[in-house]
């Protein structure tokens, strides 16, 4: 007799819809209903953190201007409009601008949405990965006929 088993993604995609919207699905852990819950509970947690800690890093002026309290509804509320759609934090505020300029709260300071776009080009800045450097001699040999001009 053969066992209809679920496929690895099959369970990705339940536990990541478990993880996102809250109802655990029990039958993908082996302990009792409850400790499943209190476990998934504090990977949830860490998860949130997580999101949190990655929009901090990323829009410090914004949590400035706003202060804890007021970034931490602002990210929670985030990540519920706009959950991750890749396993890279760095690239999670991409929308966070976007949101700003919608959100009820704020839409007296619109400037917010124009500060956040400004850090967001700013961490993306950070992140880009290095281009290559000219160096001296390799810019010496393409302007030779001009060294005597040529400003560093």
């Amino acid at each position: 007799m053969k066992i209809n088993r679920p496929t690895l993604r099959e369970i990705q995609e339940q536990f990541a819809e478990s993880l996102f919207l809250g109802d655990i699905n029990t039958n993908l852990f082996s302990t009792s209903p409850s400790l499943a819950n209190s476990r998934f509970d504090f990977y949830r947690s860490n998860m949130h953190a997580n999101y949190l800690a990655s929009l901090k890093n990323a829009f410090p002026v914004i949590y400035l201007l706003v202060g804890q309290d007021f970034f931490v509804l602002f990210a929670s509320n985030y990540v519920e409009k706009y959950p991750s759609q890749s396993g890279d934090l760095t690239v999670f505020g991409k929308l966070f601008s976007q949101y700003l300029s919608e959100e009820e709260q704020v839409l007296n300071y619109p400037y917010f949405s124009d500060v956040a776009a400004i850090e967001w080009l700013a961490h993306l800045t950070y992140y880009a990965a290095d281009s290559a450097t000219l160096s001296l001699s390799d810019y010496l040999q393409h302007t030779c006929d001009s060294v005597q001009q040529t400003y560093l």
